[in-house]
This record gives C-alpha cells, structure tokens and sequence, in this order.
C-alpha cells in the first residue's frame, strides 16, 4: 500500500460525513473504514496500519499539541494521541495543512458536521478488521518496529515546547486559535 491509497481510503471513509448533522459522523466514519478495510487483505490492512501509526508519529509535535490544548481547553498525552488520531480522519490536506500550520486549525475544529477534535476509536478499526480476517491480533503479527498505537509514544515532541501559562507566547504563536478558542 502506498502512502496515496492510504490517504485515497481515509478520504473514503469521510463519504457519508453530514456538515448538517454532527451527531453519528464519527461513527459513520469508522463503519465505512471497516468497511473499505474489509475489502483488503490481511497484509493491505496491516500496512494500512503502519502508515497509519508513521502519520500519527509524524503530527507528534509541539505546535500541533499547542492547537490541541486550545481546542480542547486543556490536552494530556493521551488526548494529544486521539486529538492526532482525529487530524488524520479530517483527510490529507486538512493533515498536511495543519503540520505546516497548526493555527489553520481554528477554521476546521468548530465546522458544521464536527462532533469533537478527539477521535480515539478510530485508530483502533484496523485492528479489529485484522482480527476479523485472522483470528489473530494485529500487534502480534506486527513486525517489531516502535510505534505509535502500538507501543506508547515517541519520546519527545518535534519542535519546541510552549507554556501554557504565558498568554503572550500562545498569543504569538496561535493567534487564530486564541481568538476564537481561549477563555478570558
């Protein structure tokens, strides 16, 4: 699998998104994933699921958890990890966007149709696809390659760190987001 046809599948899986009815998009998403997943062998899904867990490693990233902490008022490792997870689910462009410029963010986060900016189960359809089709656990027929959703996280975030007591460095740094996120 390359790296288009896996964003070619998660593009896929966001059909049925409905901009009039937050409520249930997220959980479209994941049966259409499935479902897409389903179709690919065992080896397309385990592959899918690597790449999956490289793009989740690759958003690991100050800034990015910066506009998490924002959006959600607050962001622990583990809401970093599904706030990451959810990036991924908004598609390739809003992914990449987001990577190059986290403050993007503040026109994505509230659209119509946005249930949450925290997307934990979707990381999780792969698996369960696999074990569908095997009768085996994906992270035992993995090869042993540090990742993600696999094996905890990266031991530190790309760029530099923020303090999220100094309103003025937030301010530099998420304009956008502090506008429209941050309560006074």
């Amino acid at each position: 699998m390359t790296t288009e046809q896996f964003w070619d599948i998660i593009a896929a899986s966001r059909s049925d998104f409905d901009s009039n009815d937050a409520a249930g998009n997220q959980e479209r998403q994941m049966h259409r994933l499935h479902s897409l997943l389903s179709a690919l062998s065992p080896e397309e899904v385990m592959e899918f699921d690597r790449i999956f867990g490289d793009t989740v490693n690759k958003a690991y990233d100050w800034n990015l958890w910066g506009a998490a902490y924002l959006i959600e008022g607050g962001c622990s490792d583990d809401g970093f990890e599904y706030f990451r997870r959810w990036l991924i689910s908004m598609g390739r462009e809003v992914y990449e966007v987001a990577l190059r410029e986290p403050d993007t963010l503040a026109d994505v986060a509230d659209q119509p149709g946005i249930e949450t900016t925290d997307f934990e189960e979707f990381g999780y359809v792969a698996y369960e696809v696999y074990e569908e089709k095997t009768g085996r656990e994906l992270v035992d027929d993995m090869p042993s390659v540090p990742r993600s959703s696999l094996s905890g996280r990266l031991s530190e975030p790309a760029g530099y760190g923020w303090d999220h007591d100094d309103e003025d460095e937030l301010r530099r740094r998420f304009p956008k987001l502090m506008a429209k996120f941050w309560e006074e």
